[in-house]
């Protein structure tokens, strides 16, 4: 009984024994044989570093797993994967982390697979990778989710080398990237359990410098919730992708290779035979199931179809190949896909994941297969009439690419018997579908080839496929495959052909027509053409492109078109993405088959025409490319091929692919030796009943490359109207029409019908500047008769048939070219005519309309777009159109604003603001008669020298505005060389009503000539009072020569320049652009005709009240003798010259006179520089130069000289004091004024509205004027602030009015200026408009008050108290240096305005200036001032009314009002 219970204890002790030592007995693995050991976590004992819990049971669905847990990562640093791998990272650093180490032992050294169990927590689980270490190798074991309910766990499978014996691998949780990126992640350990030995699987990140043109080594791709690391981004821009056969037939060369993205593994195996190889990648972008991998490897390439072993990720495929390797090391190169697959897959990528060897199959290599596979989606063009050239038919699990999809309704099959005795012939076969492959023989004879096809939908066993070569037909009879046996459609036939030396091309016809007729829905997919040794494919340069026998003349770039507007129109689809489109294809023009023989006449035909070379003469086949577009019966439709003008063939209508209206027709002709031409004429009239509407885009023509391709000559040359021709009365010589020749026409013509003539009227002598038209000059190298095309486009016509160009020939003969349609765009004509030339230059002028044919298209427009000639004639260019800027180029007389900014102009800028009252302009009779006096007339005037005397065209560019002008009956009088009268017609641009391009054919001499012209005659004028006309430019020829007007010199060395619109206080000078001065602007005189004479300026100096003139105020550094030159502009005003032109200017010199005395004898103003040496004393000089005296001026006052003061230059050593500075009367404080808007004011403001009421009522004069009755004068206040107390010249902006009322010996007006309180000083002036009056006052260091009123009572007492008044506007104080306004406009004022006492004026200049405003009157008044504004307001108003009132009554003196 003991024994027994003994021999039972001893199982369990045994157990017992097994159970407390398995945490120091390793796992022993026989060889690979042996799978499925797990060791568990917390068995491993010392194997445990850095875990606390060592047995921690995690409950999930019910049961406990149980864990090692509790790491502690605070005694080192993890490792990284990199660092484990390069030995940065040391075992004796690993010391210091968490891990376990298992204890593995395996008797073949091999690769095995390993999957570890564990819990992960608080990081990123997607990005997570647990560390295994082993050997010296680290690997990455990411985490895969396994328990789709519990995320935390993770069973992570790879593979691990190991070696024969005892290994230790280590299980680190996680590196030190993942740890910084999830501080807060933990990692519990489950099991590590050792697998089967796999085969070897090498990763194509580990391939190193074998991966090429792959940027990213290490990319990993996220599916089903674990990594995959993949090679990524080829690059493909490099170099050509191979072709299966170019690596195979040794065509494509390993240096290309280099170029192309691919990863080169290095496999070893012991012993030479077949092996397996799977490769295992991603694939997006492309089409999945046509796709296979490239491999290369020993000489030989293989295809690795794309096989998809994961059913929920498409991209992603291992394919398994067999592959000959020897003993020893093989490359095998893995390429992405070839050049074909690339090319129909634009967007396509693929990512390499790995490549593993598996087992040996055979130890021979696999048999070479007797017969060479040409596929037939290779073949290009050379498939006919299949619609789809890469269709992936899938068996088996792997994809056989075929040619499909085709289509038989284009014509009738063959019959053995018909290729075999000649009835049916090769062309009717181009109309059913075929596959042609070029065979090259190295001798002739019969050859066994094997036909690779797949048939459905009809009796297999009666089935044969047809094969025609050099004539003779053979039947290729269906055999079921021996490679796919259970695959009843797939059929590899073999078959013996008699090829002949050389090249050789064979069609392959799916089936003949009985067995069609007998089995209506049989279909036929072609696969392949196997061929033998001793035969060679020819191989054609891919689909679409030409076969390479051909070349290709693409009919945009080599034809001459006819009857197509569109030489060259974007046509996706088309071979070159273009061809010659919009044709024009009237019936009623189309000419029977029959008539197409030498002499006739093809202009009113739709072709196209190339031109080709020979070497020898003969017979050659073309094919004509083209598209045809609403066919009803295209087995009708043929192209007219006419050779050499001479003798026409038909080319058939072929349909080439699925798309039906691609054509590809060929035809054979006869060529002679040399230059031949090909016209393409798209129909003819006896087959265009079958197909009424359709329409014929040309494409290509294809010529054997026997022949050379030229570029088709026309007998005629096109030249642009907006390039080669002169324009009259287009305002818009270069308009942007799209769909025109060129894309921009001659556009905008005035069609006034009124000034139309009839045709009757073109004769020698015909004045045409009324007429539009555009004028081209052509040389003859001898007389004749010659055809002319005009083309143009007539918009909104109503019976085109009635329309005609007037060709106007040498300004004799007239031809009427008539509206000729040449495409579906209704407007656009092509208008032939024949003309007689000279021999020599000949001008010819298309004229738009004439009066006879306008009543039929009464709203018509013309605009022009070309001229062709024939090559017989020179186009002679009319040169370079230059535009020469008014302002710049003219010099203009009586316009205040010479430099005028003008947005919308030419350069922004004219010459405006005519000043020429309405009687003064000439009358057309003067000016046609030379009897226009100019010298009161606004005009500008251009020097012009020409090479020749002749006729030239210039083209003159002006704004005429007012909204009430009639502009249709303007036109700008323009004199040359002031004798002959040209009217330069007002000619719309559409763009700007109010803009005018007139041209005009002028007649000049040789050498200089002056033109001259004036805004409009007196007759206009008095019908358009309001009208208005700024110069802009004018345009000419570069053949003649604009003289530029003479300008200001700059200063000269030793000297300095004060420009005097900057250094003067002026009297009855106006500052004014012009871009002849120094510095563009100038001092112009004002009111110049009333000045002194000189003999009154002797005996009273230079009387500022009515003589002009200017002052300058130098500072010499010390006495003595200076140089100063003045710059001067002299003109003159009126046609009256008094004493022969002679003129004086005063000029004085710290109150010395000098008389300048010179003469003016010309209209225009020209420079003068006068030069004096003049003694200066230490300190101020005062330096007045008036403008010409009135010794010049005629009893009329019609006629005067006049001076332009522009600077003073002086040597140096002296300063001068600068103007500029402007205070601003409505910001000053006002009495008896209105502030008020104003445009042409200074600051856009002035002080306006004086009321007078005041001075009449006190009978103010000046001599009763001081501070106690200055508050009944209006007046303006002006602050100042004075750096050194002395002698200033200030400057009185002022606009009056003319003198009312007043004795004719008072021509005078006056005002009163008081300085500070002081005696006031009577200033007198010549009444204008906008003027300014220099006074000299004397002011005090500091704060300075300047009071300036209005008009008195010394001018008030003539008029009464109801009779018109007197009055001045005051605008601004312009300053020197050392002088500086204070803005005043905030302090109270008292005193109202008179809204009766005057009118706006908008008419003249602004200007603009920067005041100070005085801190001080705002800061020191008391806050309860402000408070109490509202309030003292309305008292003072009540309080100035009852004044007023009681004033009134009791005509009381009243106190002054502070």
């Amino acid at each position: 009984m003991k024994i027994k219970w003994f021999n039972r204890m001893i199982p369990l002790l045994l157990t017992c024994v097994m159970v407390m030592t398995s945490g120091m007995i390793p796992a022993i693995v026989s060889g690979a044989e042996v799978s499925g050991v797990r060791m568990e976590a917390e068995d491993q004992g010392t194997g445990i570093n850095l875990y606390a819990t060592h047995n921690d049971t995690t409950w999930k669905t019910g049961r406990g797993i149980v864990v090692v847990s509790n790491a502690d990562y605070s005694k080192g640093t993890l490792p990284t994967y990199e660092g484990l791998n390069d030995g940065s990272y040391t075992l004796e650093q690993l010391k210091n982390t968490p891990y376990i180490a298992y204890k593995v032992t395996v008797n073949e050294p091999g690769t095995y697979k390993v999957t570890v169990g564990y819990m992960i927590s608080g990081g990123n689980n997607a990005s997570h990778n647990m560390l295994i270490y082993a050997n010296s190798k680290a690997y990455k074991a990411p985490y895969t989710s396994t328990n789709f309910g519990w995320a935390p766990y993770s069973e992570s499978q790879l593979r691990v080398d190991l070696i024969a014996g005892e290994n230790t691998i280590y299980c680190i949780p996680f590196d030190k990237n993942y740890m910084n990126s999830n501080s807060g992640a933990w990692l519990n350990q489950d099991y590590l359990e050792l697998g089967d030995r796999v085969t070897p699987r090498q990763e194509a990140e580990d391939q190193g410098e074998n991966i090429n043109l792959y940027a990213t080594h290490n990319d990993t791709t996220w599916k089903t919730g674990r990594g995959i690391v993949v090679v990524s981004n080829a690059n493909y821009t490099k170099g050509i992708l191979p072709t299966y056969e170019g690596l195979n037939n040794g065509s494509y060369t390993m240096d290309q290779l280099k170029n192309v993205p691919y990863i080169a593994y290095n496999v070893t195996v012991t012993e030479a035979g077949t092996y397996k190889l799977t490769v295992g990648y991603m694939i997006s972008g492309g089409d999945n199931a046509s796709h296979y991998m490239l491999l290369y490897s020993n000489g030989v390439a293989y295809k690795a179809p794309y096989t998809s072993t994961n059913p929920s990720w498409a991209p992603y495929s291992e394919s398994e190949i067999e592959i000959a390797l020897k003993a020893g090391e093989n490359i095998v190169y893995c390429i992405p896909f070839d050049k074909a697959y690339a090319d129909s897959n634009s967007g396509v990528f693929l990512n390499q994941d790995y490549l593993e060897l598996g087992a040996q199959v055979s130890t021979e290599p696999p048999v070479k297969e007797e017969y060479t596979r040409i596929e037939a989606e290779a073949q290009g063009e050379n498939i006919n009439l299949y619609a789809t050239h890469n269709d992936t038919t899938w068996r088996a699990g792997r994809g056989i690419v075929v040619v499909s999809n085709a289509d038989y309704s284009n014509g009738t099959l063959p019959t053995y018997e018909g290729l075999n005795d000649g009835s049916y012939t090769a062309e009717q076969l181009q109309n059913v579908p075929y596959v042609a492959y070029k065979i090259k023989a190295e001798a002739a004879g019969e050859y066994k080839l094997k036909l690779g096809y797949i048939i459905s939908g009809g009796d297999n066993a009666s089935h044969y496929m047809l094969v025609y070569v050099n004539g003779k037909a053979y039947k290729a009879n269906y055999t079921l495959s021996t490679s796919i046996p259970n695959w009843a459609a797939y059929s590899e036939s073999e078959i013996t052909v008699s090829l002949n030396l050389g090249e050789n091309t064979l069609y392959c016809i799916p089936f003949d027509k009985n067995y069609m007729d007998a089995n209506s829905g049989a279909f036929l997919n072609q696969d392949y053409l196997g061929i033998p040794e001793g035969l060679e494919a020819v191989v054609p340069s891919g689909p679409g492109p030409v076969v390479s026998e051909y070349t290709r003349m693409e009919a945009e770039e080599y034809a001459l078109v006819n009857k197509y507007a569109n030489a060259k129109q974007e046509f996706a689809g088309t071979s070159g993405g273009y061809v010659v489109g919009d044709g024009l294809f009237e019936d009623s023009s189309l000419l029977p088959y029959s008539a197409f023989k030498e002499g006739v006449d093809l202009s009113k035909q739709a072709y196209v025409q190339y031109a080709v070379n020979a070497a020898t003469a003969g017979e050659y086949t073309l094919r004509v490319g083209y598209i045809l577009g609403e066919r009803n019966d295209p087995s009708k439709q043929y192209v007219i091929v006419f050779v050499n003008g001479k003798t026409p063939y038909k080319a058939y209508y072929h349909k080439v692919t699925s798309w039906a209206a691609y054509s590809e027709s060929s035809v054979t002709v006869q060529l002679q030796s040399g230059e031949n031409t090909i016209t393409c004429i798209s129909f003819d009239a006896d087959q265009r009943q079958y197909n009424p509407k359709a329409w014929l885009n040309p494409d290509y023509l294809d010529i054997p490359k026997s022949l050379e391709p030229l570029r088709a000559q026309s007998p005629y040359v096109r030249y642009e109207a907006e390039d080669w021709a002169m324009t009259n009365n287009y305002s818009n010589p270069r308009e942007k029409f799209e769909g025109t020749s060129g894309g921009y026409v001659v556009g905008g013509a005035s069609f006034y019908n009124e000034n139309l003539l009839p045709f009757s009227a073109y004769k020698e002598g015909v004045d045409l500047v009324d007429q539009s038209y555009v004028e081209y000059t052509v040389k003859a190298n001898e007389a004749g008769q010659y055809r002319l095309g005009i083309g143009y486009i007539l918009g909104n016509r109503q019976d085109a048939s009635k329309q005609y160009i007037v060709v106007f020939v040498n300004g004799k003969t007239a031809y009427k070219a008539y509206y000729e349609k040449v495409s579906s765009w209704e407007a656009y004509s092509e208008a032939s005519v024949t003309v007689s030339l000279n021999a020599g230059e000949n001008t010819i002028t298309c004229i738009p309309f004439d009066k006879d044919q306008r009543e039929y298209n009464p709203k018509a427009y013309v605009s022009q777009d070309y001229i062709t000639i024939p090559r017989a004639l020179e186009m002679l260019k009319p040169g370079k159109i230059i535009r020469y800027e008014s302002e710049q180029y003219a010099m203009s007389n009586l316009y205040n604003n010479p430099n005028e900014l003008f947005k919308g102009m030419s350069d922004d800028h004219c010459i405006g603001g005519a000043s020429c009252a309405t009687g003064d302009l000439p009358t057309w009779n003067e000016l046609s008669t030379g009897k226009a006096e100019l010298g009161n007339v606004s005009f500008v005037q251009y020097t012009i020298e020409a090479p020749k005397a002749g006729v030239y065209s210039l083209r003159f560019g002006y704004v005429l505005g007012s909204s009430t002008t009639d502009r249709k009956k303007h036109y700008m009088p323009v004199m040359v060389n002031n004798k002959t009268a040209y009217k330069a017609k007002f000619t719309s641009n559409p763009s700007w009503p109010a803009s005018s391009i007139s041209t005009l054919k002028i007649e000049l001499k040789k050498g200089s000539n002056t033109i001259i012209c004036i805004p409009y005659d007196q007759e206009y004028r008095q019908k358009n009072a309001n009208a208005w006309l700024c110069h802009d430019y004018v345009e000419m020829l570069d053949t003649l020569t604009m003289v530029k007007p003479e300008s200001m010199k700059p200063v000269a060395a030793g000297f300095v320049r004060f420009e005097a619109e900057h250094y003067t206080a002026r009297t009855n000078y106006k500052v004014k652009p012009n871009v002849r001065a120094s510095g563009e602007k100038m001092n112009a005189p004002i009111y110049y005709s009333g000045a002194q004479t000189i003999e009154d300026i002797r005996k009273n100096g230079i009387d500022s009240s009515v003589t002009p003139n200017v002052q300058y105020t130098l500072n010499a550094l010390k006495s003595g003798e200076y140089q100063l030159e003045f710059g001067m502009f002299l003109g003159h005003e009126g046609s009256e010259y008094i004493n022969g032109g002679t003129v004086y200017i005063a000029l004085e010199i710290n109150g010395k006179l000098t008389e300048i005395k010179t003469s003016v004898t010309e209209i225009l103003p020209q420079i003068y520089i006068y030069k004096i040496k003049a003694a200066l004393k230490e300190g101020n000089n005062v330096i007045r130069i008036s403008s010409c005296t009135s010794d010049s001026t005629s009893e009329d006052r019609i006629s005067a000289a006049y001076a332009y003061q522009d600077y003073l230059d002086v040597t140096k050593g002296v300063t001068a004091i600068s103007y500029g500075e402007r205070l601003e009367a409505e910001n000053s404080e006002i009495n008896g004024y209105i502030r008020e808007d104003r445009a042409s004011a200074s600051g856009g403001k002035i002080i306006a509205k004086e009321d007078s009421a005041d001075v009449i009522f006190a009978k103010l004069t000046f001599d009763k004027l001081d501070t106690k009755t200055l508050a009944y004068a209006p007046h303006v206040a002006y602050e100042l602030e004075v750096e050194k107390a002395g002698s200033y010249t200030i400057v009185l902006g002022l606009h009056s009015s003319q003198l009312k009322n007043v004795p004719e010996d008072v021509t005078l007006a006056s005002l009163g200026v008081m300085v500070n309180g002081g005696k006031p000083q009577k200033v007198e002036y010549t009444p204008g408009y906008y003027l300014d009056r220099a006074v000299d006052v004397e002011l005090q260091a500091g704060s300075n008050k300047v009071v300036v009123t209005g008009i008195l009572y010394d001018l008030h007492q003539y008029s009464g108290s109801s009779g018109s008044k007197s009055w001045v506007d005051q605008d601004y104080l312009e300053l020197p240096e050392g002088v500086t306004g204070v803005d005043t406009s905030s302090v109270a004022e008292f005193g109202i305005g008179d809204n009766e006492s005057n009118i706006n004026d908008s008419q003249l200049m602004v200007n603009t200036s920067n005041i100070r405003v005085n801190q001080d009157v705002v800061k020191h008044r008391p806050v309860w001032i402000i408070a109490g504004a509202g309030f003292g307001v309305a008292i003072l108003a009540a309080a100035a009314i009852w004044f007023i009132l009681s004033r009134k009554r009791k005509r009381k003196m009243p106190v002054y009002r502070h």
